[in-house]
């Protein structure tokens, strides 16, 4: 059984552990979750000094939301089920975590999607002023709120697809 070496950066709640020679095994590796780890990571080199290419690595580079979501940008033709396989999830979990429509299955490039939970009310900001009209959906997804959040602190609001006209307030926490 060969040793990898395995680089990393990992970072929880603001604190940063990093690490230039943490020793793993070849088959603890297989079931390492990527993702959790960190948005960046290398496999090192082998004892051997033989370069490691991990074929399983994120192509997508895993982005932190202001409110402590972690996210990722839509590219061109991804697709929800290719972006579960990629960071190991189940589809249902990103269908749950980014509000999933049947008629929403569609991404563009530029959408954001979610791999973990958002949170119930703003971590930075009380209320937001819409610059433009969007839907309540919209507003969940940018501020990584829950839907259903958005609905109990804001009293004129009473749907997902509701419209909020321009200059609305919607209170986030």
């Amino acid at each position: 059984m060969k040793n990898l070496v395995l680089i990393f950066s990992l970072s929880i709640t603001g604190i940063v552990l990093s690490s230039t020679d943490f020793h793993i095994s070849s088959s603890l590796i297989k079931n390492f979750n990527y993702t959790i780890l960190s948005n960046s990571f290398t496999i090192g080199k082998n004892k051997s000094n033989k370069s490691v290419e991990n074929k399983n690595a994120p192509v997508h580079p895993v982005k932190v939301h202001s409110n402590k979501v972690n996210y990722i940008v839509v590219q061109t033709g991804d697709t929800y089920p290719e972006i579960a396989k990629e960071f190991s999830m189940g589809l249902w979990q990103l269908y749950k975590y980014n509000d999933h429509l049947s008629s929403k299955d569609h991404l563009s490039e530029g959408d954001i999607v979610y791999l973990q939970p958002k949170r119930k009310h703003s971590r930075t900001t009380k209320q937001l002023v819409l610059k433009e009209s969007k839907t309540v959906t919209e507003i969940s997804q940018e501020e990584a709120i829950k839907i259903e959040s958005l609905i109990q602190m804001n009293k004129n609001i009473t749907s997902d697809n509701q419209v909020l006209p321009k200059g609305s307030i919607v209170t986030l926490h």
